[in-house]
């Protein structure tokens, strides 16, 4: 008996031990539950928490840990696993166990020629006034790579399938984070709020997040209106082309000029832009102000080098000016008065959610305080402009804008002399389409008319006056491919009719014979494709071509000179008929190369 309670003890014994030992192996170090909160931790300094707090020792290269964020960590009672699975969950770092050590290493790419990918695409705009956001930066921390919204707000962006945090960014805007699940083609689109809070302190660290530098623009700068009323101006008027002077790279030709050079090239070389619309004479008060009234701007491009093949015509620089397109939510009002000028703003939803429309005018008041309206003033000195623009929106994938600017300067008016006054006006006016093909594929259809007019004289009187004028009409067909997150094509075609009046003597409104030059007529085409390719993080190229064909159209008279300028012959052209074409091929190439 004694010898089976023995016997019945040891075999008891041994199975307690074996549960015990075959426990320790079943229990893996990963299944270990801690509790661990910290704040804005850097991710080596959670590793050695998570080392601290149970059996598992790390081992990995620093470079691996490089440029990643700093992190919280909240947990009660959870595994070592599923806080593994967190912290590393937007980051290309996987693990691997071995005995009570875990192995840290980079995830290995995935192979591109069995990979699904689909397009996410989408457009940012103000939550406040429903308006495109240009240039919104779209950040994918997973993929260490994004994207930016083009003039119309739009984006698109090719993907693998899986799930991914997407950071939209714009400044002067809160942050927005949003998760994605592709799984097909997805259309995101998102509504920024403005941030209106003041920041006591502020702390500048680097990024190594996406942003509008990771692409070839070389020379290319953003310049947001909020900025333009930040900065002193003279006599307190904000101004456009004077904040473009404070650039490197632009100067102006004297303290107080509004007109600007570029890189030593001439103030008639730059291509200034309004919604696609070319303005000739950006400036009121003989270059003291520029045309543009800020409060109806929204955005603000400045190409001094690098300038994508969709722009020619110009050889120093480009201005690419947007309009706001007016509240698509509610009716809002703004006006000031200056000292020299006052202005009105009023903009609103004509159907909310639908259209809306954007209405703006500046008066100088210069004449009011010199009290230049009596008969026997001489000072007469006053300028506008007004600017309006609407915005249809006829369904998810097609939009219409039409947008004018006009404005005018008029120096002595009342002067009784017959060439004392000078006046000249610019209109620029478009009509825009734009079109959503695919998630891919984006058209922008501009229908574009401007004119500038210059008379020496006063052009509303019974006296005789000099009257030159340039104006064009013409279409743009702008194509833009979203081909992959690292490869953007835009291409198209443009067609611009010129019509040059040199210069002719008028009374009445008739000309006078002996005074005139005659008209020129020219008709220009432009093709273009570009291509903005991303290699890598530090390595980014943009390389394009454009292809420009020129000729004169008649009805035209060409007078042959001599050396002494004495008409030797007179070439008559008929209407239709072309000559003196000229082509060429202008090339764009732009690399960058970031060495950090």
């Amino acid at each position: 008996m004694a010898k089976r309670f023995l016997f019945s003890k040891e075999l008891f014994t041994t199975i307690l031990l074996l549960a015990i030992i075959m426990g320790s192996f079943a229990q893996s170090p990963l299944d270990q539950k801690i509790s661990i909160h910290l704040k804005n931790v850097t991710l080596g300094q959670a590793l050695e928490e998570i080392a601290s707090q149970s059996d598992i020792d790390f081992a990995y290269n620093q470079k691996l840990l490089k440029n990643t964020e700093k992190t919280n960590l909240d947990f009660e009672d959870t595994s070592v696993k599923a806080i593994l699975e967190a912290l590393f969950q937007d980051l290309e770092i996987d693990y691997v166990l071995r005995g009570q050590q875990i192995i840290l290493k980079k995830k290995p790419k995935k192979q591109n020629n069995t990979e699904t990918t689909y397009t996410l695409s989408g457009t940012l705009t103000d939550k406040v006034t429903g308006e495109f956001l240009i240039g919104v930066n779209i950040y994918f921390p997973l993929l260490k790579t994004g994207t930016v919204t083009n003039e119309y707000g739009y984006y698109s962006m090719s993907l693998p399938v899986g799930k991914y945090k997407v950071e939209f960014s714009y400044t002067g805007f809160q942050k927005t984070v949003k998760e994605a699940d592709i799984k097909q083609n997805q259309l995101l689109n998102i509504h920024l709020q403005f941030d209106e809070s003041l920041l006591a302190e502020v702390t500048i660290t680097p990024e190594n997040n996406f942003t509008d530098m990771h692409f070839a623009g070389l020379g290319k700068v953003n310049i947001s209106p909020y900025t333009v009323q930040k900065i002193p101006n003279v006599f307190g008027e904000p101004d456009v082309v004077r904040t473009l002077q404070m650039l490197p790279g632009v100067t102006s030709l004297y303290e107080g000029a509004s007109s600007f050079y570029v890189r030593g090239g001439n103030r008639d070389q730059n291509l200034v832009l309004i919604d696609d619309a070319p303005v000739y004479n950006p400036s009121h008060f003989f270059g003291l102000l520029s045309a543009f009234d800020q409060y109806a701007l929204k955005d603000i491009q400045v190409y001094k080098s690098g300038v994508p093949a969709r722009f020619g015509g110009r050889m120093s620089s480009v201005v690419d000016i947007r309009m706001n397109e007016g509240n698509l939510e509610e009716f809002k009002a703004s006006g000031s008065v200056g000292l020299i000028s006052a202005r009105l703003t009023v903009e609103g939803p004509l159907k909310k959610n639908k259209s809306s429309f954007m209405f703006s005018a500046r008066r100088s008041l210069l004449d009011v305080y010199l009290n230049s309206g009596s008969a026997n003033s001489f000072n007469t000195l006053k300028f506008y402009d007004i600017s309006t623009k609407f915005n249809i929106k006829i369904n998810k994938n097609n939009r219409v804008f039409f947008s004018l600017y006009s404005g005018k300067d008029i120096f002595n008016e009342n002067t009784k002399s017959d060439f004392g006054g000078i006046t000249w006006f610019n209109t620029a006016s478009s009509i825009r389409w734009n079109h959503i093909f695919n998630s891919r594929l984006f058209l922008n259809t501009t229908l574009l008319y401007s004119t500038y007019n210059y008379y020496i004289g006063n052009p509303s009187s019974n006296k005789q006056v000099w009257h030159s004028h340039i104006s064009d009409a013409g279409i743009k067909a702008d194509f833009s491919y979203f081909a992959n997150p690292s490869n953007t094509v835009r291409f198209g075609y443009h067609l611009i009719n010129h019509e040059i009046n040199p210069g002719r003597l008028e009374k009445n409104q008739e000309i006078e014979p002996a005074y005139y030059i005659p008209e020129r007529y020219a008709t220009e085409h432009g093709f273009y494709g570009g291509d903005n390719k991303k290699f890598s993080d530090k390595f980014s190229l943009y390389y394009g071509l454009r292809i420009p064909i020129f000729y004169n159209t008649g009805e035209s008279t060409i007078f042959l000179l001599d050396e002494n300028y004495a008409v030797t012959d007179t070439l008559h052209f008929d209407k239709g008929q072309t000559f003196d074409t000229r082509t060429g091929f202008e090339p764009r190439l732009v690399f960058r190369y970031f060495p950090n």
